[in-house]
């Protein structure tokens, strides 16, 4: 029997971790079945490896529009805000929208967690039409509240 060599020493020399191969099936591991696996590495090495070589979850730096707080998050849960404003900053202010006719300003709560996410883009028909039914219901409440006596 040959020499035993910790499975944390053998994976750092594979270039995996122990966990690798105690998961492959391996309690213990030889001196000289660490030279084979390293001259033909098993499938199960194969895969363990190219599983090291995966990038890491990449990270962005954003920052809020309003004072210029900056966090990093993954791209995926910003992608798809014009403007992002951070917590503090979002109880009164808020980007301004672009004084184009049909335009919107799409505000998403909890984007990456502490920025709240804004979007400006064309209403669309629906959109559009609730817009105009708030609008008067606005002047209705608004002209009731005018005629009502004060008391």
């Amino acid at each position: 029997m040959g020499e035993r060599v910790s499975l944390g020493a053998a994976g750092q020399r594979l270039g995996v971790s122990g966990g690798d191969i105690r998961r492959a099936g391996y309690a213990k591991v030889t001196a000289g079945r660490l030279e084979a696996w390293e001259h033909e590495p098993p499938a199960w090495l194969r895969k363990a490896r190219a599983r090291k070589r995966r990038p890491g979850p990449r990270r962005v730096e954003v920052s809020c529009c309003v004072c210029g707080t900056v966090r990093e998050v993954r791209p995926s849960l910003v992608q798809d805000c014009t403007h992002l404003v951070c917590g503090p900053c979002s109880s009164g202010k808020r980007p301004k929208v672009p004084s184009r006719p049909g335009m919107i300003l799409v505000r998403t709560f909890d984007v990456a967690g502490y920025f709240d996410g804004y979007v400006h883009r064309i209403a669309t028909a629906g959109e559009r039409a609730s817009v105009h039914r708030a609008a008067a219901l606005a002047r209705a409440a608004f002209l009731n509240a005018a005629g009502e006596p004060e008391s």
